[in-house]
């Protein structure tokens, strides 16, 4: 578990192509730990992939591509077909299915660990155990996030069950160099929950207008925002008005334009809210605009303590301004608060768009509910700015605008800027007294928007979240390969190894395998759940993890030591849970404690986790063939990560009902195996003579 999480953050991290395919390392790691523990089961080695110059060269080729992924320019691999180039995308998926068959290659000697292991203890047992192998690498992970260490040391944390698996004293060595050399190229990054950090100083001379101190903070080695010195405003007017010289001018001149125009927009800008608040730009904005009042929010807190210690204006130390370092929805759900101005700050700077045009990323806070929740925080003139930075044209644009216009129940005000590719929005109680030609006068470059044709496109919201996926033909026809070759292809292959013994009958395997199936939609939509309540960072992603392997260890526990439950009854339970948790909605604004509220979002969520995982030990405990049927259920867990997608068509309260699904069908594998063993056992019966 701690081998599999470290290869989603670290890779995903350093490489933008990992993280364009949801799960994919995850679904990979299971079919090949699944792979592994059937070659286990029927003794039948491979020279070839058992052999272990083959594994240590996977591992030191994943190891090299995040380690070296800046030197070597794989972060700026693209498969976006409107911008990169055939060679580009060439190059990006031979990378992917590289990373795919290093990690096919170390996860299927895993699998071959376990299983060995499987088979020299009773099922429960060996679970239990396993259970708590993956509690601990979970908690780990969760330490490390918590304490914003970085992959050095992560490698090192590794290195000590890899020993006790291994035994080679070489294993140390190897950990030692692959841990310096990360701490070497990554020694200036800041390793957050949220993500890498890297600033990087802008070269300006004391002669220029922002003078020095200013720099450029990158995100998963990506563009995030300039941490850029706010003058005062009559400095600022002044140096707006003379015609650029250098190309810095010309810049520095559109961010300012830029950074003003939430507050020429507002009528009023006394008590200020800005979410996404970073180092604290917009805040020394507001400042210098007069705000007497300003609580700024930003989810990461590595970055939220720039604005006191490194950012040129410094604005957290002014005594006007409140930091809150929480997820921008958490803020909005609890906060009793009015102000005259609700700035969605550039949450994401386009880095995101810019890399895929089919991506799906779960975002909640440019939905439906979040915009009403932002506009209900309105005073009676007060209005909410809403910036982005993709043109008149691009998906995202038109989505805000249709969402913006669902939520308030009339169309903003809105504005684009064709030349800097940005796009700002307008709306609440207070837009109609807002001036257009006023905005134009301070931003010359923006226009009015949008053209007289209606916005064809969903509308963002809580359940379907998917603010940047466009489903673009060539996009999703690669997305898809990708996962049939690496995924679909090697299950199938795995499934035929299968050995069809008498101990193991197909619906016995079809009901681990649907169990594990749903066992992953499950917790998927759990963590999407609990995201929207604290944030999606690794550390709440950690916790939900570990959370649910505890609930699993329980259930466990439990079958161990009440013996036999009905089944029947486990299913009932299930059913009823399923249920619930579909009924459930976290609610936008709420006077409940915000403890309460987690709580009954995390029963609601992993209640059906626990009954599950009963049914799971219920059935599993009860075979002679424990190996196999783990292999199944991993399996069935793989392909969860593929079912997950049906969310784009069927949205996040989809997921429920597909896992009721599931959880019926391995109900159903089990009535029709036990109904043909008892018509096999009276055929037999029938057969055999009477005696008497």
């Amino acid at each position: 578990m701690y081998a599999e999480i470290l290869c989603i953050r670290w890779l995903g991290c350093e490489l933008i192509i990992v993280r364009i395919f949801p799960n994919l390392i995850v679904m990979t790691a299971l079919v090949s730990t699944s792979a592994g523990l059937i070659a286990q089961a029927t003794s039948k080695t491979s020279r070839l992939l058992d052999d272990a110059r083959l594994i240590c060269a996977a591992a030191v080729i994943l190891l090299a591509a995040a380690i070296f992924a800046v030197p070597l320019g794989l972060t700026k691999l693209s498969i976006r077909f409107e911008s990169a180039s055939t060679p580009t995308i060439v190059l990006a998926v031979s990378i992917i299915f590289l990373i795919i068959t290093c990690i096919y290659v170390a996860f299927r000697k895993l699998g071959v660990l376990i299983g060995k292991e499987f088979g020299q203890h009773k099922p429960l047992h060996a679970y239990s155990i396993n259970l708590l192998g993956s509690i601990a690498g979970t908690l780990a992970i969760a330490a490390g996030s918590w304490l914003s260490v970085g992959p050095w040391l992560w490698l090192l944390v590794l290195t000590a069950p890899l020993v006790l698996l291994m035994r080679k004293p070489q294993v140390i060595a190897a950990a030692l160099l692959f841990s310096g050399l990360s701490a070497w190229l990554s020694s200036s990054s800041y390793w957050s929950p949220y993500s890498k950090l890297d600033v990087i100083p802008i070269a300006a001379s004391e002669t220029t207008i922002v003078g020095p101190g200013n720099f450029v903070l990158n995100s998963n080695n990506a563009y995030f925002h300039t941490g850029m010195r706010i003058v005062e405003r009559d400095k600022e007017e002044a140096f707006l008005q003379k015609a650029p010289v250098t190309e810095q001018d010309r810049t520095i001149q559109h961010y300012f334009r830029r950074m003003k125009t939430p507050f020429v927009a507002a009528p009023r800008c006394d008590e200020v809210l800005i979410l996404g608040a970073g180092s604290g730009n917009d805040a020394a904005c507001a400042l210098q605009h007069g705000a007497k009042k300003i609580d700024a929010v930003e989810i990461d807190p590595i970055i939220s303590t720039f604005g006191r210690t490194m950012h040129p204006n410094k604005p957290w130390t002014d005594p006007r301004c409140t930091v809150h370092t929480e997820d921008a929805r958490t803020f909005l759900r609890y906060t009793k608060n009015k102000y005259d101005l609700v700035l969605f700050a550039d949450l994401d700077p386009g880095a995101t768009i810019n890399t895929s045009s089919f991506l799906r990323v779960d975002n909640f806070v440019f939905t439906l509910e979040a915009m009403k929740s932002a506009v209900r925080l309105c005073k009676p003139e007060g209005v909410v700015v809403l910036s982005f930075v993709t043109g008149p044209e691009n998906i995202v644009t038109r989505r805000l605008y249709k969402t913006i216009t669902e939520a308030t129940g009339s169309p903003p005000l809105a504005f684009v800027d064709d030349k800097w590719y940005s796009c700002t929005f307008v709306f609440g109680p207070g837009a109609h007294l807002v001036d257009a030609q006023k905005v134009i006068a301070a931003y010359p470059d923006v226009r009015v928007w949008p053209p007289a044709e209606i916005i064809d496109t969903r509308a963002s919201s809580d359940d379907w979240p998917f603010l940047y996926t466009n489903f673009n033909v060539e996009g999703m026809v690669l997305y898809f390969s990708v996962l049939l070759v690496a995924v679909v292809v090697p299950a199938c292959l795995t499934i035929l190894k299968t050995p069809q013994s008498a101990g193991v009958s197909p619906g016995d395997w079809g009901n681990m395998f649907f169990l594990g199936q749903a066992f992953m939609l499950i917790e998927t939509k759990s963590i999407t759940q609990l995201s929207l309540l604290f944030g999606a960072t690794w550390l709440v992603s950690s916790i939900v993890i570990l959370t649910i392997l505890i609930l699993a260890w329980l259930a466990n526990l439990v079958v161990m030591r009440v013996g036999k439950i009905p089944l029947w009854f486990l299913y009932l339970g299930l059913f009823a849970c399923l249920a619930l948790d579909y009924l459930f909605k976290v609610p936008d604004q709420t006077t409940m404690p915000p403890l309460m509220v987690g709580t009954l979002a995390a029963l609601f969520a992993c209640c059906p986790i626990l009954f599950g995982s009963m049914t799971f030990s219920t059935c599993f405990g009860k075979t002679n063939r424990p190996v196999e049927l783990l292999s199944a259920n991993l399996l069935g867990v793989a392909f969860g990560g593929l079912t997950e997608n049906l969310c784009l068509w069927f949205g996040i309260k989809g997921l429920p009902v597909i896992g009721f699904v599931l959880y019926g069908l391995s109900g159903l594998c089990l009535l029709v195996d036990r109904m043909r063993k008892r018509n096999a056992s009276e055929e037999q019966a029938k057969l055999t003579p009477d005696v008497t």
